[in-house]
Formats: C-alpha cells, sequence, structure tokens
C-alpha cells in the first residue's frame, strides 16, 4: 500500500518541480551529507546480508526487501542492482531459476544502464548458469557470446573466465569446436598469466582426449593443469588435476603412477593444512586400491581417513569412510569383529547425517518459502518502479509542448494522481479496519477465556467461610474472607490486562494458596522459591497463567490425601526464559480421574481446554512463546506442571 502513495506523492509533486534545472538548483550540501550517508547504510546492509548468505547459507529476505523499497525511494539504483544481484543468487541456490533469471536481469539492465562492469558480468554469470540449468542451452551461449564481445577491450581476465564457460557449454553440448576454443582459450590464459583458467581449461581438454580414447594426450593436460594449479595455488584445481590423472593411469593399467600421484597430492594438501582434501584424496587411493585388489592398503587408507575425518569433526567423510570400510571387510570374508565395529559406527554415523541433512532440507525449504513469499512483493514494486519511470518520462515529454498541452496533461495526472491516492486510501482504510477487527476479534475471545477461568474455588471459599461461622468462629472467618475479598480485587484489577507484572503474578499465586491451605492445613504443606537472579518486577506475562495448575494440583490431587500432601512451586531462571515449575506428591491425575463424577470430569477437561486455547491466542495475538508440558510422576505420586515463558520486558 505504501507504493501507491509514493506515487501519488511522485504525481503530485509535479506541481512544486518546475524546470529540472530549478529542482537542481535547490539541491543543498545538506542533501548531499543525508544522500550520502543514506547510500553507506544500504551498501553496509546488503554487504551483511551477503556475508550472512555465504557463510551460513542463511537468507535474511526482510532485509534485502527493505534495501529495495528504500533503494527506490530514494533513487539509489546501484544499491537497487546490487540487491537483485543478491536476490538471484539466492533464487539460484534455492533451485528458483525462473525467479533468479528474472532478478539477474533487472541488476543486468541497471548495471548496462550505469555502466558497472563487475556487476554486469556477475549477473552475466547467473543468467547463463540458470539457463544452463534450464537446458535453455541457446539463451546460456547468447549470454556468454554477448558478455564476451563487451569485456573484449576492457577486462581481458573476464573475458577468458567467460569464454572458458562457453568452452564448458560446448562440451555440454557436443559442438565440434568446444576442443578448438578451449585450446584457444586455455593459450591466452597462459599468455596472460591467468593460472587458474589455463588449468581449468587444461582439465576439460583432458576430459575431451580421455573421451576420445587419446589416454596419452590426456594424461599430457592433467599434468599440465596440475602444474599451472600448483602455480595459482588453487586447491580445488589442484586436487581435480591429480585425481584426472591418477584416473587417467588406473584406465592405463598403471596402478605404481596411479598411487604415486594421489599419495604425492595428499603429501601436498598435509604440508599446506588442507585437511579435507587430504581426506578425500586418501578416500580416493582406497578407492583405487579396491578397484585392483589391494584390500589391505584400502583399509589402512579407509581407517586413516575415518580417524582424521572424526578428529576434525567431519561428519561426511568419516561416514562415507566407514561405509568404505565395512564394504572392504564385507570383500575380504575376514577380520569379523572389525566388520562389525565397521557397521556399527557405519550405522551411527549415518543416523546423525540423516538428521543433519533432514534439518539442512528444512532450512532449504524454508528458505524457499520465503523467497517465494518476497517475490510477490518485488512484482510490485518494479511495478512501481516502471510506473515512476513511465511518470518521469511524461515530465521529460511536456517540456516540449507548448503550454497549453502542459497545463491538459497536467490536469489529467492530477485526476490520475488524485484517483490513486483515493484508491490507496480507501484500501489502507478497509486494510487497516479489517487487521483491527480481527485483532479485536481475537482480544474479545481471549476476554471470554479469563471470564470462563474466573475459579470455582470462590463458591468453595464461601463455604469455608460458613463453616468458620457455624462454628463460632467469627476471628477465623473475618481473617479469611479478608483475605479472599484481597484476592478477588486483584484478580478484578487485572482481569482487563493482556500482562501484568512477574511479581503481581506471583503475589495472586501466594494469596490463593494462602487461602486453599487455610480450608485444606491438614492435608498439604506448599513452599514458593524463586531464583534470585529473577528480578519479577522487569518482566510481564499473561495474568492468572499458572493459577489453573495449581488449583488443579491442590483439588485433583493433595485434597485426596489425608496427610503429608506438598506442593512445591519455584520460578527458574533458565537464560533466555523462565521456567515455572509447579509440583505435588497428590495422588496424581490417574487416580484422580476415577474418584470423579462424570460432571467432574467435563469440567476438568474444559478447564485444560480453556487453558490450552488461551495460551494459543496468547501466543499468536502477541508472538509469544508461552508452552507447558504435564508430567505424570512414576507410581501415581503426584503431578509435575512446567510452564515455559519467555519473558516480555516490562515496559
Amino acid at each position: 500500500m505504501k507504493y501507491f502513495v509514493y506515487i501519488a506523492f511522485l504525481v503530485l509533486s509535479v506541481r512544486t518541480s518546475g524546470s529540472f534545472a530549478q529542482s537542481n538548483s535547490s539541491y543543498t550540501e545538506h542533501d548531499f551529507q543525508r544522500d550520502t550517508l543514506s547510500k553507506t547504510v544500504l551498501q553496509q546492509k546488503i554487504k551483511n546480508a551477503r556475508l550472512l548468505f555465504e557463510r551460513d547459507s542463511v537468507i535474511d529476505v526482510e532485509l534485502l526487501e527493505e534495501v529495495l523499497n528504500q533503494s527506490v525511494y530514494g533513487k539509489y539504483w546501484l544499491e537497487m542492482a546490487d540487491a537483485y544481484l543478491l536476490l538471484s543468487e539466492m533464487n539460484k541456490a534455492t533451485g528458483q531459476c525462473e525467479n533468479a533469471i528474472k532478478n539477474a536481469k533487472r541488476a543486468n539492465e541497471t548495471y548496462t544502464s550505469l555502466n558497472q562492469s563487475k556487476g554486469y558480468f556477475a549477473s552475466i554469470h547467473i543468467l547463463a548458469s540458470c539457463y544452463v540449468i534450464l537446458e535453455n542451452y541457446d539463451m546460456a551461449e547468447q549470454y556468454y557470446s554477448t558478455a564476451i564481445t563487451v569485456c573484449k577491450k576492457s577486462d581481458k581476465e573476464e573475458e577468458l573466465k567467460l569464454r572458458l564457460a562457453l568452452g564448458k557449454l560446448y562440451v555440454l553440448t557436443e559442438n565440434s569446436i568446444a576442443k578448438s576454443y578451449l585450446q584457444d582459450v586455455q593459450r591466452s590464459a597462459l599468455d596472460n598469466n591467468y593460472f587458474s583458467i589455463a588449468a581449468e581449461s587444461e582439465i576439460e581438454l583432458g576430459n575431451l582426449e580421455e573421451q576420445s580414447g587419446n589416454s596419452e594426450g590426456a594424461k599430457e593436460y592433467f599434468n599440465q593443469a596440475k602444474i599451472h594449479a600448483i602455480h595459482a595455488k588453487n586447491n580445488d584445481l589442484i586436487f581435480n588435476s591429480n585425481l584426472n590423472l591418477s584416473n587417467a593411469y588406473l584406465n592405463s593399467n598403471d596402478d605404481v603412477n596411479a598411487n604415486l600421484i594421489l599419495n604425492d597430492a595428499s603429501n601436498y594438501f598435509s604440508s599446506t593444512g588442507d585437511t579435507l582434501r587430504m581426506i578425500n584424496t586418501t578416500l580416493c587411493m582406497a578407492d583405487q586400491n579396491v578397484q585392483i585388489g589391494n584390500y589391505t592398503d584400502a583399509i589402512n587408507q579407509y581407517t586413516y581417513s575415518f580417524t582424521l575425518s572424526g578428529a576434525t569433526a567431519n561428519l561426511t567423510t568419516q561416514t562415507i569412510s566407514a561405509e568404505k570400510l565395512y564394504s572392504v571387510y564385507n570383500m575380504t570374508s575376514a577380520r569379523g569383529s572389525e566388520a562389525i565395529k565397521a557397521y556399527n559406527n557405519y550405522m551411527q554415523l549415518k543416523d546423525s547425517l540423516e538428521k543433519i541433512k533432514h534439518i539442512k532440507q528444512s532450512l532449504y525449504t524454508n528458505n524457499q518459502i520465503a523467497l517465494n513469499n518476497v517475490q510477490t512483493d518485488v512484482e510490485v514494486l518494479e511495478k512501481q518502479r516502471k510506473l515512476d519511470q513511465q511518470t518521469i518520462d511524461l515530465l521529460e515529454r511536456e517540456k516540449e509542448v507548448n503550454e497549453s498541452e502542459i497545463q491538459n496533461q497536467r490536469a489529467l495526472i492530477y485526476v490520475f494522481g488524485f484517483l490513486i491516492l483515493a484508491f490507496a486510501a480507501a484500501g489502507f482504510y478497509i486494510y487497516r479496519n479489517n487487521k483491527a477487527r480481527k485483532r479485536a476479534t481475537q482480544l474479545l475471545y481471549l476476554k471470554s477465556m479469563r471470564s470462563q477461568m474466573n475459579p470455582h474455588f470462590i463458591f468453595n471459599s464461601l463455604n469455608s467461610v460458613n463453616s468458620f461461622i457455624s462454628q463460632n468462629n467469627e476471628r477465623e472467618a473475618n481473617k479469611y474472607l479478608s483475605r479472599f475479598a484481597k484476592l478477588m480485587r486483584q484478580i478484578l484489577d487485572q482481569s482487563e490486562s493482556e500482562f501484568i507484572p512477574l511479581s503481581k503474578e506471583i503475589e495472586v499465586l501466594e494469596l490463593y494458596v494462602q487461602l486453599e491451605h487455610e480450608r485444606f492445613r491438614d492435608t498439604f504443606e506448599y513452599t514458593f522459591e524463586i531464583d534470585a537472579s529473577i528480578q519479577p518486577d522487569l518482566y510481564e506475562i499473561p495474568p492468572m497463567l499458572v493459577q489453573p495448575f495449581v488449583e488443579n494440583a491442590i483439588w485433583h490431587g493433595l485434597r485426596y490425601k489425608e496427610t503429608g500432601g506438598q506442593l512445591k512451586i519455584n520460578f527458574i531462571d533458565r537464560g533466555e526464559f523462565i521456567e515455572i515449575n509447579v509440583k505435588d506428591n497428590g495422588i496424581g491425575r490417574e487416580a484422580s480421574r476415577r474418584l470423579k463424577t462424570k460432571n467432574q470430569k467435563q469440567h476438568q477437561s474444559a478447564a485444560m481446554s480453556i487453558v490450552e486455547n488461551r495460551t494459543r491466542v496468547i501466543n499468536n495475538l502477541f508472538k509469544t512463546k508461552i508452552r507447558f508440558e504435564i508430567i505424570d510422576l512414576p507410581d501415581e505420586r503426584g503431578t509435575e506442571v512446567k510452564v515455559f515463558v519467555y519473558p516480555i520486558s516490562a515496559k
């Protein structure tokens, strides 16, 4: 809705805009400092979102949406393009290639208009790679070719990266020029000392040679890639080139050289402290030994990778090592105890890995949902931006016509603007009323539930007063009635409040328990314990949150005991939340149910239903995290209730 209000503001601002020169003449140093600060803030927000995404794969779409809104409103086009670029990367990471293409195109258009080459090429890579994923190879080739033409004279390294990507696309589509094209990329990369690009193209060329049956040519390319990758200190390419070279020797039945190459690679990664690649290289060596039937070395290597993975807390490679170690033991039909141990290790690690995968899948799904939700808002924002641009174009064209035509056009614009403003205001009014009505309905429902929670101890308490009077114990009756009146007054005072200080809730609970103890003095004793770290006046919770559980403990557990009843109410500081623990040693819920009439059972069930419904509504309405657990203690020795409250700081 705020977008429509902004559009109306733009249209109505025509009245005071005058000419473009007049508008600029009023731009002050203060305005410049303000805009510079705003840009700095937006750039930092984008940087923070990117760091979070690249480090933890967490998607902060709300932050991105905020940046997009602010950049469009402030006309900070570069920051808007950066936000769209990051949004497209997030789309791609969650498998939403269609949305990734939309957002990358938006970024690409703006980068092009601003002549920002770095962002332009980054968006091209996303567009082309997404089209490859969608198997639209023609569009991918078109984007790569266009970008290569653009950067041919300005950025040689970027040109070679794009040509390498295009060469890989030719390999994927089995284009006949793939080999010669990659050879040209390799030569150009070496001429300009871009060794990583050279090594990557040589790996692709080696794979092509191997596919065509030229094993020696493949080895030569893989060996060159290895040398250039080491020169570039690119461990990814070092690993890939060594693995490809080793496999090429293995395919030529040269087991010795195949093993030596991987052993050298493992030593290299050990010397550079790259533990993960050292583990993966060891696993590849073990796989090769299994392939040639050298089970003893394979077992030692799998065992080493298993131990090293455990020491570095790499659950994935440790699980793979355990699985393969168990598989080799089965192949040898020996060392039964080791095989059983390896199998047990594998099953335990597999279970842990599956749990982690499930968590990651949940995060992946949540990220997809979050991006889907924000995409709708982005589409609205884009429509608004285009409408803004159309308005600006219209104003520019007005300068070229005579004054009378300008006046007529302005009149139409005013009408259009006022109509939009009227529709926006009406829509906002309806939206606000609907939201207020929904909240009022929930509050009314919450109040109705609170009214149902008026404890039936009112009637029982009056019976107790009557009992004192009948025994001519006027003093006890007056004392009891005074406490009862104080309790009722506090409950009524708090009945209109959604939240009260924790200290007030404790005070009401103490009064209530004192009254019940007066009536059942011979039946139970009680204690209150509050952690010293809890400051009751600093937190707020819903009123009468704990009283129903205390009432249940007394009336459905302790009152059936003749003596020795204990009621413990503890307020425990758990750091991020407070645990309120209500524990009794009564007869337990099951025994209590057996003693009740049908009507009493229905009353208790309804009471707990009210507590559950009230808790759910409070959590939804006020975004709290209140929950409770009811635990039946063993051998019907009572009941324990744990109420978990993430407190709202008192204002």
